[in-house]
Parts: C-alpha cells; structure tokens; sequence
C-alpha cells in the first residue's frame, strides 16, 4: 500500500485512516479493510461502516482485527458474499488462541462457487438470496494449530442437479473414515476411493483430494497430499505417516451454475499390527455439521447413510458440552439421524 494513512481510533479500536480508495489486493494479509460512507443531506459526516461502499465513499479503514457490522439501509452487509466471509473471521476472532486466518476465506454463491479458489470482490460480489449453495471455505491460525475447512449449505430450494450433486461430494468426503490401509501407503493409493464415486460417473474434480496442513504454517504445507497422480513440483507424494494432517476435500464444479465442495482435516492414526504389517487409518479432526437439508438420500448408499450418522453423533458429542441449552437443540436437530 503506498496511500497516506492517519492513526484513528474507531468503534475502541486503534486503525488506520484514508480518504482515497484502497485495492483490496494490496491489503497485508491478517489485515481488514472496510469502507466509510457520508450522508447524503450531510457531506463530510460519516454515517457507516462497510465492507465496501459503492456511492458517497468517504474513506478507507484498515484494522488488525476484524469488527463487528450492522446492515446500512440498504441492507448490503446482510446479504452478500463479502459480508459471509467477513462474519466468520469476526466469529474466530472471539475465539481464544486465535491468531489471524490461515488464508483469506472463500464464500462463494451459486456460479462463483464453479471457480475451484474464487474470492469475492466488489466487482463480482454476489447478494445471497433464499436459493442455491452457497460454498465457505475458511481457516483460521490458532495457538493449538492450523484449520481448514469448507461447508455448502442450502440457502433455499435446490435444483434436483444440485442436490444430487451435493450429495455425492458430502458422501465422498466421509469414506476416509472407513479406510484402513499398510504404512507404506502414499496419497496416490488413496486419492481413489473417494474420487470413485466421481468417476464411475464420468465426472472428475481438477484438483488433488487433499493436501498437507501444518502448524502455525502454510495451510498448503509439504511432503503429505491425496492426489491421484504424481505432480513432482508439488513434491506432496511421501509415504502417509502416522501424525500427518491432511485435507478431505472432494468437489464439483460446473461453470456458469454452481460448485460444491464438503472439507474435513483428517489425522493419520495407527490401527491393528499383525504378520502382514503395521496398519492405518483417518480421524476426523473437524468437527461440524454437514448440511442434511441439501442431501438428497436416493443418491447414497447404506454405507453411506452409516457413516454420516456416526459422523455426526460424534460432532454432537464433542461439541454439545460446550453448549447452551439452546445451542444443544440447535444442534441436535442439525446433527440428527437420517435413514432413507
């Protein structure tokens, strides 16, 4: 950033101030911008803060942490993908230990979703609206490790493509933890039992499944991957270890319609030893919710239905005791068993 920047104090809060306007790329990450507009009646007087202004800017802020945002009278920071993203970094920053994300977050709504790293700007900022998938995919840097992690949730009705579609991913997603294999094993042994169900449909996503994570490091972090074939510049091909984070993170994506993509971080763990060797396999170190309203059981199998369910009375379990009364309900019912 070459702009001027004043220090101010704003909503309690030490920030920098400029009346030009910032590009958001050149914005240090671990940073927030948001923008000031002027009254219409009273130029020169500030009346809100948002994470952008299209008319009556009046000038930039940028904070070292995210700040809470009330709708202007327009109602633009409630219902775009902008405000999504900036509601989950206000939401880590409340948690303890938290550092600063561990990439910028992803809330991409409808055929933005369809671009595999899409960020939302104001040139292409889409408004929510009580349809569709909306995608999040979102991390955070903490004193106890590294997050990553994507939900698509339904915000209203869905197409029947849509539903199947999101089905078929969120299913993918959970096969890791029935997966059982030799130490000795690397990501490309793996990447296929959850990239099957995409194949043998004739569909594919073009990225790997998964990737190293590290601590307090690059979210993207070498020599673990799930990925079908080599890519030596990656150099993410080392045999799986007990103790390595990996992303699950199987997806679709359709250009000019939607995207979707369901992420878990799983931690390799030793299981049983015997004459043919030592044995691994996956736990689940993400614990949340996996939007049932957008699942669609006519595409899953048994199997599957077994393991969403054991999934998510574990992400009850763990999480409930840190729970209201209220909150518990919630997530009961969010958590709830299915069958077909």
């Amino acid at each position: 950033m070459t702009e001027k920047f004043e220090d101010v104090t704003v909503l309690g809060h030490p920030m920098l101030f400029t009346c030009l306007r910032v590009d958001r790329d050149t914005v240090p990450q671990g940073m927030y911008m948001y923008e000031v507009r002027h009254d219409d009646d009273q130029q020169g007087e500030p009346v809100q803060i948002a994470n952008w202004i299209m008319v009556n800017h009046w000038g930039t802020l940028i904070s070292n942490r995210p700040i809470r945002l009330e709708p202007g009278p327009d109602g633009r920071n409630a219902m775009r993908e902008m405000t999504a993203a900036h509601k989950i970094e206000v939401l880590r920053a409340e948690q303890g230990n938290y550092i600063e994300p561990s990439f910028v977050t992803i809330a991409a709504y409808k055929e933005n979703a369809a671009m595999c790293h899409y960020h939302p700007s104001d040139e292409v900022c889409k408004k929510l609206k009580p349809e569709g998938l909306l995608l999040v995919d979102s991390g955070g840097q903490y004193l106890e490790g590294t997050t990553d992690i994507t939900r698509t949730y339904a915000l209203g009705p869905l197409t029947e493509k849509e539903k199947e579609y999101y089905t078929i991913v969120a299913a993918a997603m959970l096969k890791v933890s029935t997966m059982k294999f030799l130490h000795g094993c690397r990501g490309i042994n793996l990447d296929y039992t959850i990239r099957e169900a995409f194949w043998k449909r004739g569909l594919d996503f073009a990225h790997g499944t998964g990737h190293g994570v590290g601590y307090l490091s690059n979210v993207h972090e070498r020599p673990n991957g799930l990925r079908w074939k080599v890519v030596p510049e990656r150099q993410d091909s080392a045999v799986i270890e007990p103790g390595m984070i990996c992303s699950d993170e199987p997806g679709l994506y359709f250009a000019g319609d939607f995207g979707t993509r369901t992420e878990n971080l799983i931690l390799c763990v030793e299981d049983e030893k015997n004459e043919y060797g030592q044995f691994l396999k996956f736990e689940f170190l993400t614990k949340a919710p996996i939007d049932l309203e957008a699942l669609d059981t006519r595409f899953m199998d048994d199997a599957d239905i077994e393991r969403l369910n054991t999934y998510h009375k574990d992400v009850y379990e763990t999480i409930s005791p840190y729970m209201n009364d209220e909150e518990k309900e919630w997530l009961k019912h969010v958590t709830r068993e299915i069958s077909r």
